[in-house]
């Protein structure tokens, strides 16, 4: 079983996860200083990590505001977009006074600058999809949208992590927000695209993981703790930095297991989608200097 190297560089960013500051950087591609835990150390945090304990407690839930839609034209008969987030229990969905199906729970994160995960299933082609982020819509009149970005994705489709940039102001903590992620199958009927969506509120930290540590123990620290995008965007840094590692494949199946995604637990990850500031106040996928280039050819 191999494990992965960790790099001074990626230890610092886990650093700064962990104290609510920021995501964990991708792929440094510097090279990197081997760090040998105890054999002992080892077999402890794989043995944590096989046996993923994911605690939510009781969330608050929200209306879901997005719709799934089977049948689109890009999406093959059945498939459907996923958000990687924990279903909402029927004992929550009791307690917001609301149906299950139309109840998305509120997760909590520590992260000021959060990633958000979709499963995307196997396109028609490639195309476009939008990525909105939003203060809490409770009050129409004091809505803010803090990010909203186009960014082409492939035909392949899997799960496609988004990442905030740092540039931009974090989360408040104790305050909640609405996301919403729709994949562009019709520009000319947008109603009829895929759209999925989910609620986050950030929370001040009031337990660290230990450091340094392997990336199995923090997962199993923050599922433990119900961090649940904690968990997730730790996991995600590491599996897109060392993708051909199987432990890392293990409990990132072990952690959707556990929060009952099983369908996308061995889909495999699509390139994540790194968000940048150009010009000041304009978020842009990496790499795109005059917006996101439209694989459809459509915006030409």
């Amino acid at each position: 079983m191999s494990m992965p190297t960790l790099s001074p560089q990626w230890l610092a960013g886990l650093m700064g996860l962990t104290l609510g500051m920021g995501i964990v950087p991708i792929g440094t591609g510097q090279a990197a200083t081997v760090l040998t835990p105890t054999a002992e150390g080892w077999s402890q945090s794989l043995e944590l990590a096989s046996r993923v304990r994911l605690r939510l407690g009781s969330r608050p839930v929200r209306y879901r505001l997005g719709a799934f839609r089977r049948g689109a034209s890009c999406l093959q008969d059945g498939a459907e977009l996923v958000p990687l987030i924990p279903s909402v229990t029927e004992a929550e969905a009791e307690a917001g006074a609301l149906p299950p199906d139309l109840s998305v729970p509120v997760d909590a994160t520590t992260l000021s600058h959060p990633a958000f995960f979709v499963y995307v299933p196997p396109l028609s082609a490639p195309t476009m999809a939008q990525f909105t982020l939003q203060t809490d819509p409770a009050d129409l009149s004091a809505v803010e949208e803090l990010v909203s970005v186009r960014f082409p994705i492939s035909a392949d489709g899997g799960v496609v992590g988004i990442y905030l940039p740092e540039a931009i102001a974090g989360l408040a903590v104790d305050s909640q927000y609405y996301w919403q992620v729709a994949v562009e199958c019709d520009a000319e009927k947008l109603t009829e695209n895929p759209v999925v969506s989910g609620w986050l509120q950030r929370v001040a930290a009031t337990e660290l993981p230990p450091v340094p540590a392997s990336v199995e123990a923090t997962v199993a620290f923050y599922a433990e703790a119900g961090l649940w995008q904690n968990a997730l965007t730790v996991l995600a840094n590491a599996r897109y930095d060392y993708p051909a590692d199987r432990a890392l494949r293990e409990t990132w199946s072990d952690l959707l297991n556990a929060a009952g995604l099983e369908a996308i637990a061995t889909a495999p990850l699509a390139d994540p989608i790194q968000l940048v500031v150009q010009d000041r106040d304009t978020v842009v996928p990496a790499g795109d200097t005059e917006g996101a280039a439209d694989p459809t050819g459509a915006s030409e």
